[in-house]
């Protein structure tokens, strides 16, 4: 069994993280951390080569098997088909993503982009 994580430097972002290890390591599955970009200059929301390797290296010091992909999306893309496509592309059997909360509108609305995922993913989904 894979999982692939949408990970981006946030608490969301590590929640999700943590989500999928924990899933590989009572499953024995192997990880692929997804940094999604979506050009090649620089963002503070896209992970540096520092953050991805501090992630690969939690799994890794957990035993697991844990790879990092960089995908560059093209800006008439959104992030949730990105998502799904390397899912489709990595032949995985779950996708880990993170959700930042807003307590007011929670109960009540999930973003486009978990909505999607929710609905057209050909896996199972973890929502951290």
């Amino acid at each position: 069994m894979s999982i692939v994580v949408g990970y981006i430097p946030t608490a969301e972002g590590d929640a999700a993280l943590g989500a999928a290890l924990a899933w590989a390591e009572s499953s024995g599955s192997s990880v692929m951390i997804a940094n999604l970009q979506r050009s090649s200059s620089p963002d503070p929301r896209h992970a540096t080569a520092d953050q991805l390797e501090s992630a690969r290296a939690r799994g890794t010091e957990a035993g697991l098997s844990v790879a990092v992909r960089t995908v560059q999306v093209p800006e008439d893309v959104s992030t949730s088909t990105a998502l799904i496509r390397l899912v489709e592309e990595e032949g995985a059997d779950a996708l880990t993503i993170g959700v930042r909360r807003n307590r007011e509108f929670a109960p009540h609305l999930l973003g486009s982009t978990v909505q999607h995922i929710l609905l057209d993913a050909p896996c199972d989904v973890l929502v951290a």
